[in-house]
């Protein structure tokens, strides 16, 4: 691995997509196995600076890597697209607590999936999913959609409200009260994930949920003691 860039290796996985892609297509099987291969191979560091452990790709090359997976299997890159935003949003960020923590996860090899979207009937902008906070533990409930990815993933970037106020914050997949559904039945993206994740009680990640209003660039974010 050392001797050996994250570039060169995930271009290496990425030869291997293309193996089944069509029939993966056709029988709505999800490529989870190719999805891991990509993500162990370094998918996350060709946007890391080389001082973190990263490729620190510019732009432009890194987006011909990604020309080539998505010619090898399109479902793959769009399972990556809140993941691809996620990293670049840490890539950006000031030297803190935060963004170290989430650079180690990075490169370790986890994936940040989102959960934002919901359905039915809901005023734009409001939230039907809850975040309580009981003591020094917060849980969140509620039901999203259009979650692209997050079933691949292991964290998910997930919105609601709190006492009022819109609030974001990061859930561990796989943990009880956590279940993602791939039952997207609108056009295109059969292999994506791209369904409904159920949140009933999941526990939020300590310290890694804030106010809505300042989810969009410089995180860290809270004016309630709490910090991504």
């Amino acid at each position: 691995m050392a001797d050996t860039t994250a570039r060169e290796r995930v271009m290496a996985a990425a030869g291997s997509l293309a193996e089944g892609a069509v029939k993966r297509d056709l029988a709505h099987e999800l490529p989870r196995e190719q999805v891991r291969a990509v993500m162990d191979a370094g998918f996350s560091l060709l946007r890391i600076p080389k001082e973190f452990g990263g490729d620190g790709l510019t732009i432009p090359d890194w987006g011909d890597v990604l020309i080539e997976v998505a010619a090898a299997d399109p479902n793959v890159v769009q399972i990556f697209r809140s993941h691809i935003a996620f990293v670049e949003d840490i890539v950006h960020r000031p030297a803190g607590e935060y963004r170290d923590r989430w650079l180690r996860r990075l490169l370790d090899g986890e994936m940040v999936g989102n959960a934002w979207a919901e359905a039915g009937p809901i005023v734009q902008g409001q939230k039907n999913t809850v975040f309580i906070r009981a003591g020094d533990e917060m849980t969140v409930s509620g039901k999203k959609q259009y979650t692209t990815g997050t079933i691949f993933a292991d964290w998910a970037d997930v919105s609601g409200t709190y006492d009022g106020q819109g609030v974001a914050g990061f859930v561990a997949v796989h943990q009880p009260g956590v279940t993602v559904r791939d039952d997207w039945d609108g056009f295109g993206q059969r292999t994506t994930g791209t369904g409904t994740l159920i949140l009933d009680g999941a526990r939020v990640a300590p310290a890694m949920w804030a106010p809505w209003r300042t989810v969009f660039n410089i995180r860290p974010r809270s004016t309630s003691g709490s910090c991504w």
